[in-house]
């Protein structure tokens, strides 16, 4: 295979999965019918983007990626910004690593609106910060027009008594569900559509159970070697060396992950983060955390868990308690990091073969 055969492999492979459904909302728009599934799932800003940038010339696949690639970047910025100036310079660059390594990140670089939807919701944040009202209203809006998630920004901005942004933050879903009603007569098309990939919608207790539970139970020894190695940190703490530190802590967190057995990321990204916020509350802020804990009462609440790790990432706050977390225990940060980046590497060659992976 030449090199330009290669690289429009790699292109195509990265627009496979959402990027299909993406495709045909650029060509043709929005189809539905009860009872099958349909491109309505996807919320609109993301392909309306897209589109814009096919009218002068550039394919669907360029623009797709461009549109992802560029939108992580600037999400990597405002989230640094925003952290630097909330919660100092070291747990900023934590940030921006974790961003980067955690195998979630692939989807920023792939025809989905996760990077998107991450920039949208964290320069909404970042202004609410700055106390620039408008401009932090005009994002959350946009991000609720990118993802259904978007409206978690309304609990939270209410509980800052940020009125205006709390109202922009369901305008994105008001408007896509009344053109599902005058364009399909259902305002809820959207939500209607999910039933046909999961069984069906609220809180699935047997499967939380079961998701959760596994980890649990499958290997309970590998949880017994992490929390002795954990033990004996606490007991060293003072006078191991960094090395001997980052090998110990490597031990644990590889431990966790055998344990885990491919939910590890539904267990970091959900239970852990809210924790870890409400331990870290003074640094991350009551309206970060309200937002984040909105938004996994909607991940909770959506119907049987599925991609619930690829949900959660898309919480700007979720990273920010686990770099928190790393600045706090360096070594322990260190070794999260590099097997976060090991997985990052997995999950790439899997979805370049096709294979679904969160």
């Amino acid at each position: 295979m030449t090199a330009a055969g290669s690289f429009d492999r790699a292109i195509d492979d990265l627009t496979s999965f959402d990027g299909g459904w993406y495709s045909q909302i650029v060509r043709h728009g929005y189809t539905y019918a009860p009872g099958a599934q349909h491109d309505v799932a996807f919320f609109p800003l993301y392909p309306a983007i897209v589109w814009a940038l096919t009218r002068i010339g550039i394919s669907f696949n360029t623009a797709s990626l461009l549109v992802s690639n560029a939108a992580f970047l600037g999400a990597l910025l405002v989230a640094f910004q925003w952290v630097r100036r909330h919660c100092g310079a070291r747990a900023a660059r934590w940030t921006v690593a974790t961003l980067c390594c955690s195998p979630m990140s692939l989807f920023c670089s792939a025809a989905y609106s996760e990077s998107l939807f991450l920039l949208l919701t964290g320069a909404a944040l970042w202004d609410w910060e700055r106390g620039r009202s408008r401009a932090s209203a005009l994002w959350a809006a946009l991000a609720s027009a990118t993802r259904l998630m978007g409206i978690a920004l309304a609990p939270a901005f209410v509980l800052g008594r940020e009125w205006l942004q709390a109202v922009a933050a369901i305008v994105g879903v008001v408007a896509f569900a009344l053109y599902c009603a005058v364009r399909f007569g259902d305002p809820l098309a959207f939500i209607h559509v999910e039933t046909t990939w999961r069984s069906s919608l609220g809180f699935d207790l047997d499967a939380w159970s079961k998701l959760l539970g596994a980890g649990l139970t499958t290997a309970p020894w590998l949880h017994v070697i992490a929390l002795i190695t954990g033990a004996v940190l606490w007991l060293t703490r003072r006078r191991a060396p960094f090395g001997l530190q980052f090998v110990l802590w490597l031990i644990v967190v590889e431990a966790e992950r055998w344990a885990w057995n491919g939910t590890e990321y539904v267990f970091l990204f959900t239970l852990v983060a809210a924790a870890l916020a409400l331990v870290f509350r003074r640094q991350v802020g009551m309206v970060p955390i309200a937002y984040l804990l909105a938004g996994l009462v909607l991940i909770a609440f959506a119907g049987q868990p599925v991609s619930v790790d690829r949900s959660a990432f898309g919480l700007l706050p979720v990273s920010i308690a686990l770099a928190l977390l790393w600045q706090r225990i360096p070594a322990l940060g260190s070794a999260a990091l590099l097997v976060m980046t090991i997985d990052l590497f997995e999950f790439s060659v899997k979805f370049a073969h096709r294979i679904f992976v969160a």
